[in-house]
């Protein structure tokens, strides 16, 4: 059985940066915990390749939203990343500009 001063949960971007800021102070042990794989997989560095995994659910744990009345009453895909790295791993390297408008 081994001892942890720290315990952090989730590989995402923020857990791996307070992993790695507690991890500064050689006086104490961390351990980073993630449900998920190493994000070293092509389809997620290849822009857009996670787009062809998404539905296999390889890297997301595959959320989606209740029922939206915008979508007919369908529900939303929200990717949420199940490697280390979370999220920010799985953006497929795509970048949104807002509309202007939705800004005023």
């Amino acid at each position: 059985m081994q001892e942890f001063d720290y315990v952090v949960v989730g590989g995402g971007a923020a857990g791996c940066v307070v992993a790695g800021r507690l991890s500064e102070d050689p006086s104490v042990s961390v351990c980073l915990l993630e449900a998920g794989g190493p994000d070293s997989s092509a389809f997620i560095h290849a822009p857009l390749g996670f787009a062809a995994t998404a539905p296999l659910k390889l890297f997301s744990w595959g959320y989606e939203t209740v029922p939206q009345a915008g979508f007919n009453g369908r529900k939303g895909f929200q990717p949420r990343g199940k490697v280390m790295g979370g999220s920010s791993s799985i953006n497929a390297m795509v970048y949104t500009r807002g509309n202007r408008n939705d800004y005023g």
